[in-house]
């Protein structure tokens, strides 16, 4: 082996260990169908109201029962769209697929986040 090929080599370690490094990100952040689901379906724990301390105890049953319909909501809505939504996982990304009749929409999962494709 001449020097020129043990350069050439030593050259392109570099760039593999980026590529490894670089799919390992892109493995370990490709989110799951229940991270979908909690984009799709709006259903964050910052997305109902908290309470406030209201001191008039009215306000403050008032203040329960709508956090109560509120995460209601969010869980009747995460199963609904997990009936319907699909996941095709390429290990590097997903792509989730959400039909309802004449409503369909995709999005790809990569890097912890999600990319609308379609209406």
């Amino acid at each position: 082996m001449n020097e020129n090929t043990k350069s050439e080599g030593n050259n392109k370690l570099p760039v593999f260990i980026g590529l490894g490094v670089s799919a390992l990100v892109l493995i370990f952040t490709n989110p799951s169908k229940d991270k979908f689901l909690q984009y799709a379906s709006g259903s964050s724990p910052k997305s109902c109201i908290s309470k406030s301390g209201q001191s008039d105890p009215v306000k403050q049953d008032l203040e329960k029962a709508v956090l109560d319909i509120c995460k209601e909501l969010q869980a009747w809505g995460t199963g609904t769209i997990g009936d319907i939504t699909t996941r095709q996982n390429f290990l590097f990304f997903s792509i989730y697929s959400t039909n309802l009749g004449d409503y369909k929409s995709s999005a790809i999962g990569i890097l912890g986040t999600f990319i609308r494709l379609g209406r």
